[in-house]
């Protein structure tokens, strides 16, 4: 599994060198996005066993540098209660950086994203790791004249491998979405 990580982190950060010419371009394209997300998060595999779900809210900031693509990077916050009577809940902060595709940009769009996080669990005994997400959602815009400004609706699959095993776990977020002019 650890083999896995890797390649797919290396995968993910050649991507991510190899679009940064195409950040340098002017472009009709270019602008910034940024969102404010929350939601449900729900444990499974080896978490499940000792955590229940929980709330996750947090924020984005995209980067369109191309029709279809953005490069992103969010701050997210999740609480999982224990399963335990006499045990501590579980908090994660995390970081991640994604590559993200819009569909049909312009209009509402299903949009698909994934990449690799920073994954800081807030407790002494666990240090941060890193890890991968990906996900998928749909835009619903405000106004067809004013590209990538909505709400969304999203769910992402996050991974690492830590001191409390392997964890994972599915968010579950409604979002609003706006462009920086």
């Amino acid at each position: 599994m650890m083999r896995t990580f890797k390649l797919v982190a290396l995968i993910c950060l050649l991507a991510l060198v190899f679009s940064i010419p195409a950040l340098a371009e002017e472009n009709e394209w270019e602008m910034w996005i940024g969102s404010i997300d929350g939601g449900w998060a729900e444990t499974v595999g080896n978490l499940d066993n000792s955590f229940d779900g929980g709330m996750v809210f947090g924020g984005e900031l995209e980067y369109r540098f191309e029709e279809h693509w953005t490069l992103d990077g969010f701050l997210q916050y999740r609480s999982f209660e224990t399963k335990a009577s006499s045990g501590d809940d579980l908090e994660i902060v995390n970081l991640s950086f994604n590559a993200k595709y819009y569909w049909l940009p312009d209009t509402d769009t299903f949009f698909a994203r994934g990449g690799v996080g920073w994954y800081d669990p807030q407790d002494k005994d666990d240090d941060a790791e890193f890890g991968v997400n990906f996900g998928v959602g749909y835009l619903w815009l405000f106004n067809k004249e004013k590209p990538f400004e909505g709400v969304t609706l999203s769910t992402d699959y996050h991974y690492f491998d830590g001191e409390l095993d392997e964890n994972e776990w599915w968010d579950i977020m409604v979002g609003l979405q706006w462009a920086f002019d």
